[in-house]
């Protein structure tokens, strides 16, 4: 029973509550994304991952990714645990067959998607959240090389709509003059809505680096990633110089709700194609075996008649059944001929 002196606690809102409850869930369950990478080689692909959530992926001298790898960060932002999964790919020049390159990855976005499935498809499931943290990948960056907006890269990033959300990465932004860049940015847009690529944002413009520049500090006294020239420092984070801390926010605080909305719009036009496909085959299925069984019994009737009419015919039938009654009961005389009877007739009047 409450205490009289207890204060009555305030009634929540509609909307107080479930941001309350939604708040609690995160705190609880935390927030999830895949990230891939996807473009030439040499274009920084692995030193942007390691910038975008400050994880060494990459050693002191930058190797060159000879396989898919995958990576996984987990960090803490305001009590929200989060948790990233980094999709690096090999970059398709280093191999002569780009096509070839191009397959293998859509095969590793469907292979997600099937395996997103067989787990929704177990008996005994994993929790809503983990499946849905499962489901596909949320953004795949596409880096295009600096000047160079290929016929290549638009006919990959066209092979892979509906597989996963596009974000185009205008890769070492720092060796364009703001001019070429502009230029640059404007062409690859205008490419992009000539071949109906759909993009969940304009093309972000980014310097990674994986050095610290140990003589130049930001305005904050603190060291930063960037390349040094002549004429000065490129940072990273220095968004006067690099869309970086954009596309961390496009990433996480701004865009990820609706990444993994597409991300679940994506998986479940795959299940249902899937499901549909597997239908199609089990009717196919039936119906071939319906078929079979059907001729095969058109053609036993066919060949087993003729013997069946000649058994049915040599077979001998049962003989047929006499009547003959028993000897304790006497036969009926016939009736006398008509004379008889009426000479009878005339001498019982006659008398």
């Amino acid at each position: 029973q409450r205490d009289d002196h207890e204060p009555i606690p305030a009634q929540l809102s509609v909307r107080e509550g479930l941001l309350g409850q939604r708040i609690q869930e995160l705190e609880s369950h935390g927030e999830c994304v895949t990230i891939m990478c996807v473009g030439e080689s040499g274009v920084g692909k692995s030193t942007l991952l390691s910038n975008i959530f400050t994880v060494p992926i990459v050693h002191s001298v930058p190797k060159p990714t000879v396989k898919i790898v995958e990576t996984s960060v987990k960090f803490e932002c305001d009590g929200i645990p989060i948790t990233v999964h980094l999709i690096d790919t090999p970059g398709y020049g280093d191999n002569m067959d780009i096509r070839s390159s191009f397959a293998h990855v859509r095969k590793y976005l469907d292979a997600r998607f099937r395996q997103a499935l067989k787990r929704e498809s177990q008996v005994q499931r994993q929790e809503r959240h983990v499946l849905d943290n499962m489901m596909g990948v949320d953004a795949i960056l596409y880096f295009f090389s600096p000047h160079r907006c290929k016929t290549v890269d638009l006919e990959f990033l066209k092979s892979i709509q509906g597989y996963a959300t596009i974000i185009p990465i205008l890769a070492k932004a720092d060796t364009m003059t703001a001019d070429e860049l502009a230029e640059f940015r404007s062409t690859v847009i205008k490419k992009l809505k000539e071949t109906g690529i759909k993009v969940f944002h304009s093309p972000f413009a980014i310097i990674s680096s994986p050095y610290v520049v140990r003589s130049h500090h930001n305005s904050r006294g603190e060291l930063v990633h960037g390349r040094e020239y002549p004429w000065g420092t490129a940072e990273s984070e220095n968004e006067l110089h690099s869309d970086l801390p954009a596309l961390r926010r496009c990433l996480i605080t701004e865009g990820l709700s609706e990444l993994h909305e597409s991300t679940r719009r994506y998986y479940e036009r795959y299940r249902s194609d899937q499901l549909q496909r597997k239908n199609s085959v089990l009717n196919r299925v039936l119906r071939a075996a319906l078929s079979f069984f059907q001729t095969a019994l058109v053609i036993f009737a066919v060949k087993e008649a003729p013997r069946i009419k000649e058994e049915l015919m040599e077979a001998e039938l049962p003989p047929p059944v006499t009547y003959e009654p028993p000897a304790s009961i006497m036969p009926v005389a016939p009736p006398p001929p008509p004379s008889q009877r009426l000479g009878g007739l005339k001498g019982w009047l006659a008398g």
